[in-house]
């Protein structure tokens, strides 16, 4: 029994023992299985729970994150999943509830995953659950969820009737087209995420909603089924748009249009076309394929398509493919084309333009057969560039996504005609590096920075529609060697060509420029020469400051502006053609539109103007000074265009000399040039200094405004903005010479008690507040004290005047200085003030200046007068002289006065008023000097001078037949002794005498006038009847000096109007302006000067009057 029973005990523990380790090896073999399994999928089931986070979630070890949601009557769980395993089967249920839902991102920390299997019970996955799943190749789905279903590879959402609604995800990454189901209404943000190769996605009409579906997506074409207003009103438009802003949109799309087969190589081939449209852009993608040929006769008979575009993914184009597309316009070849079937384009007789997008090589290797009209535009892609999407009818092109050096822009995309490049903010060619730039005709405008920083471009060509250029549309395209500009530009903006460093060659501006912007053109190291347009109008600072190759500039007569340092830096500039006379090139100078700060370069350049100019024979000339007995200064030979030397300044007692003057314009003794016989004469301002401000006030040398001596006025004080409880306290530093009224207000009368200067100071203070963001009383938060001075210089107005001489006798042709004594004050200060001034009863005998340059002109008596316009209590100095001019005064240098001043160099006399005026329709007898046209000869045994040069008003002229018109003759020098003698080619058609032209019959003649040896002819049209002026034009703008004159030139269209011209001055006393249109500068100030046709039309000119 025993034995047994040990027996029994040996083999329980035998069978035990095997059974323990049988059961090990078991248990480590499945460990190491499930571990392998793990390493391919995890499931949820019987997961292990780890530890709970701060939000809730529920970490297990199968790396499932679970968070519970609780509702009133059930709660679910939602999933996210976190661990390493490559493939995951999403659980079920998890601690007996339901696991219906997927956050955003619910599978972003899974760098590993590349399968998902959804349970059943999965109803609500966000939008952008799949976020960042690089990896991810497939998404399975349990067949019994009603929520979601797989198709072809894409996750979609049901609808309540089983429909697909919406796209959730696509893992395909190498998808590369798609085509959304009709019923889908939703795309979820990210859905494409990664399918990098998508060329072509067709979205229905039914989507309500994009996003950034095709975020990180290669996305080339987007097919929409309805236009792109409905587009627009798509939720999430604005994430859409730009997440496509580099995909070409194509509207009102309808894939059963198409006909298509597939290919051995699984791409689509189009094989038929049944739609209507005139702008055909083919899909690059049926369904989810790709298209790759077009069959034989495909678009055959298309009569409707006008604009066809091939995409890119076409290498095949079959034989008679759009044969009989008769109104096929403009077709898109894309360079991957291999094959182009015979008379593939047979019949298409409106077909111009072919855009292909590889080299001229290429084409002629696929020997299409076209007609002789067809051109074909080489290196164009029209894919590379891409519109804007702010409309369907957007017309700007926006971004370029390709690599040529070559690139042809077209002006034709996706369908529709472009007009502009750029948007203001967008460079196009930052990424790329072309060197040859053309641009088709059809684009209007190159905006702002469109081409900036593009360096490695060499060559621009822009087309003759095109008529702006941006702000900087080009700047720094530092490679730039050659540009050809539209003929038709009309705008161009500011630094447009800044630092095109290597433009080189002439630039020739188009016609219809006006504009010359604030450094177009700076740093253009390399250009040689400019040719401005004759209808420029103004060049701005800087234009070409930095050109310092450039040698030759041809500027227009019509530029009226020039800014600071247009021409600075240009050191090699030699040679300046100006279209206009030297005489219309110095008022220019001188009108003060014209900044000579800066362009140093353009004046000491070589200056070449045109014949008219001229006058008189290359030579030498000679220059007199007309000092007017105050010094003898010699007289001066200069060649032609050469520079006078300066002399010595003339002393007048009491005067300070202000310049040299030919005529009435300062001569500039280093920029002026003479260009023959001349005389310069000498001018003085009294001894203070004294100027007006901008409120016509007279200010002397320290700022000091001049007023009245007892004459009583008020003074307004400063006012500070946005504040309260001001205050003011006035102050005068010397009580003696000023009385003030009552202290405190802002306005203050005060009244001079004394001659001196004075200061009046007003002390403002103001409170400041603010208004809490709690409450209602508003706190003191600061206080402002300011101090406003008004300076002042108080003198006493002339009251009583003394003429030093009572009796003149003077010789025709002689000058002397009246003196005067005033009362009680006899300083510069008095005599402005008080507006002290000299008249003539007679001036065709004896003229007299304002500051009291008396000038002989004829034999006669007249009575000199010197009188104030200003006066206090109606009291005025005045007293007058007798001046007699005779030809019987034996010293013609001296006057006949014991006490006058003595003419030691008696010079000719200055020109007499009215001299050289020009037309008029009236036979007036102020229309010109003397009754001829020019200055009247001296009397008696002066010196002959000849004419030298004689200029008519007019070159041709328009009037009536049986009417008259005057024409005004202007001879150089002004003094010139010769007799002008008028006639008529034809006394039949019209007699002129004394220049006054009456017309006979209708016909054409010409009428001459002739002064000693020289001459000057006008043609004269005489007309049956009158023809009204339809338009009539000044320029805009021009500034004048004070006591300088201008003539204004009006332009009347049709040519042959025979208006009459009346003129008119807003402001007589700035500025005057006589009948025929010259305008003389009184005082510094703004006036408008108007010219008005006898049939209506009218124009005006402002004029700025500066000292």
């Amino acid at each position: 029994m025993k034995k047994n029973l040990a027996s029994r005990k040996l083999s329980f523990i035998f069978k035990f023992t095997l059974c323990f380790v049988l059961g090990t090896a078991a248990f480590l073999l499945t460990g190491r299985s499930i571990e392998a399994l793990a390493a391919q999928q995890v499931s949820g089931e019987e997961d292990q729970e780890l530890y709970e986070d701060e939000y809730g979630g529920i970490h297990t070890a199968n790396g499932f994150v679970y968070y519970l949601h609780k509702d009133l009557y059930v709660s679910t769980y939602s999933v996210r999943y976190e661990g390493t395993a490559e493939s995951i089967v999403i659980p079920d249920r998890f601690k007996g509830l339901e696991v219906k839902s997927l956050f955003f991102g619910a599978f972003s920390d899974a760098p590993n995953l590349k399968s998902v299997t959804l349970p059943e019970s999965m109803s609500e996955i966000d939008d952008g659950a799949f976020m960042d799943c690089k990896n991810l190749e497939e998404i399975l789905v349990d067949e019994k969820n009603l929520s979601y279903t797989v198709q072809e590879g894409v996750l979609y959402e049901l609808g309540d009737s089983g429909a697909k609604r919406r796209i959730v995800f696509c893992p395909l990454k190498n998808i590369k087209a798609f085509a959304a189901p009709e019923s889908v209404e939703w795309i979820d943000s990210y859905a494409f995420w990664g399918c990098k190769e998508l060329q072509s996605v067709y979205i229905p009409a039914s989507v309500q909603k994009i996003g950034s579906a095709f975020q990180f997506a290669g996305l080339q074409n987007v097919y929409y089924g309805s236009g792109s207003d409905e587009l627009e009103d798509t939720k999430e438009y604005y994430d859409f748009s730009k997440t496509v802003e580099k995909a070409h949109l194509h509207f009102n799309f309808n894939p059963e249009d198409y006909q298509s087969s597939l290919l051995s190589d699984q791409t689509a081939e189009i094989s038929g076309y049944w739609g209507t449209d005139s702008e055909l852009s083919l899909p690059a993608g049926l369904g989810n394929t790709i298209v790759s040929s077009i069959g034989t006769e495909a678009f055959s008979g298309c009569r409707s398509v006008v604009h066809a575009d091939i995409p890119d993914s076409v290498v095949r184009i079959g034989d008679r493919a759009f044969e009989g597309c008769s109104a096929l316009e403009r077709i898109v070849v894309p360079a991957g084309v291999t094959f182009v079937g015979a008379d593939a384009f047979n019949g298409c007789f409106s077909l111009r333009e072919i855009y292909y997008a590889g080299s001229e090589a290429q084409w002629n290797r696929l020997n299409v057969q076209l007609t002789d009209e067809v051109k074909i535009i080489y290196n164009c892609n029209p894919h590379e560039l891409f519109p804007g999407h702010f409309s369907e009818s957007e017309t700007r092109i926006m971004y370029y996504t390709g690599d040529r050096e070559d690139i042809v822009i077209p002006s034709w995309l996706d369908g529709r005609q472009m007009t502009a490049i750029g948007d203001g903010y967008t460079r196009l060619f930052a990424d790329a590096s072309p060197k040859r730039i053309e641009i088709l005709e059809g684009i209007t405008q190159i905006d702002r920075i469109a081409f900036s920083g593009c360096k490695s471009v060499q060559e621009i060509r822009l087309p003759d529609t095109c008529i702006e250029i941006g702000e900087e549309a080009f700047a720094s395209c530092e490679g730039l060697e050659k540009l050809t500009l539209s003929p038709n530009l009309e705008k161009m903006g500011e630094k447009s060509f800044f630092q095109c460093k290597s433009l080189s060659g002439e630039i020739s501006f188009p016609e219809k420029l006006t504009y010359i912007p604030i450094s177009a053109f700076e740093d253009c190291e390399k250009l040689n020469g400019v040719t401005l347009p004759e209808n420029l109008i103004e060049i701005n600072s800087y234009a070409f400051s930095g050109c310092k190759s450039l040698t030759s500039v041809s500027l227009p007569k019509s530029l009226n502006y020039m800014g600071i340092s247009v021409f600075w830096g240009c050191s090699s500039l030699k040679d300046v053609y100006y279209s206009g006379t030297g005489k219309e090139w110095k008022n220019f100078t001188l009108s003060g539109s014209f900044n000579k700060t800066g362009n140093d370069c353009l004046l000491n350049a070589g200056f070449h103007y045109t014949e008219e100019d001229l006058g008189v024979p290359y030579g030498s000339f000679t220059v007199t000074f007309n000092a007017w007995g105050t010094a003898d200064i010699p007289p001066q030979t200069i060649l032609q265009f050469g520079h006078v030397k300066k002399p010595a300044d003339p002393v007048r007692p009491g005067y300070i000399f202000i310049g040299w003057y030919y005529g009435e314009e300062l001569w500039d003794f280093e920029f002026d040039r003479i260009r023959g016989d001349m005389t310069l004469q000498a001018k003085w301002t009294y001894e203070e200094e004294i100027r007006q401000n901008g409120k016509g006030e007279y200010i002397d040398a320290e700022g000091f405004v001049l007023i009245p001596l007892g004459k009583e006025f008020i003074v307004n004080g400063g006012a500070p903005a946005y504040s309260s409880n001001i205050t003011y306290n006035w102050q005068i530093d010397k009580p003696t010479l000023m009385q003030m009224g009552r202290n405190g207000d802002q306005s203050i009368p005060v009244k001079g008690l004394a001659e001196g200067q004075c200061t009046l100071t007003c002390t403002v203070r103001s409170e400041h507040y603010r208004v809490p963001p709690f409450g209602t009383e508003p706190i003191l938060y600061d206080v402002d004290t300011s101090n406003y001075p008004y300076k002042y210089r108080i003198v006493p107005l002339i009251k009583s005047l003394r003429m030093s001489e009572k009796s003149i006798t003077m010789k025709p042709g002689a000058y002397h200085f009246l003196t005067v004594a005033a009362a009680p004050s006899n300083s510069g200060y008095a005599r402005v003030l008080s507006g002290l001034t000299f008249v003539s009863s007679d001036p065709s005998v004896a003229e007299v200046s304002k500051d009291g340059i008396l000038t002989a002109r004829k034999n006669g008596t007249v009575t000199v007068t010197a009188f104030t316009e200003n006066g206090m209590d109606g009291i005025t100095g005045r007293d007058s002289c007798t001046v007699t001019v005779t030809d019987s005064v034996s010293d013609p240098s001296a006057p006949d006065s014991g006490n006058g001043e003595t003419d030691k160099n008696p010079g000719t006399a200055p020109p007499a008023s009215g001299s050289g005026n020009w037309n008029t329709d009236k036979d007036s007898p102020d229309s010109g000097p003397g009754k001829d046209g020019a200055e009247e000869k001296p009397g008696g045994g002066t010196k002959e001078i000849p004419v030298k040069k004689i200029t008519l008003s007019e070159k041709q002229i328009y009037m009536v037949k049986g009417k008259s018109i005057r024409v005004g003759a202007y001879v150089s020098p002004a003094n010139a002794t010769d007799e002008l003698k008028w006639s008529t080619s034809n006394k039949k058609i019209a007699v002129v005498k004394n220049g006054k032209i009456t017309g006979k019959k209708t016909g054409k003649v010409s009428v001459t006038v002739r002064a000693g040896k020289k001459k000057a002819s006008l043609n004269v049209v005489v007309v049956p009847k009158a023809k009204k002026a339809a338009k009539v034009t000044l320029k805009k703008k021009s500034s004048m000096k004070v006591k300088s004159s201008l003539l204004l030139k009006a332009s009347v269209s049709p040519k042959n109007a025979t208006d009459t011209l009346t003129w008119s001055s807003s402001n007589k006393k700035i500025a005057k302006v006589d009948k025929f249109g010259r305008v003389t500068a009184l005082k510094k100030g703004k006036a408008t000067i108007r010219v008005k046709t006898s049939s209506g039309k009218k124009a005006s000119c402002r004029i700025s009057v500066i000292r």
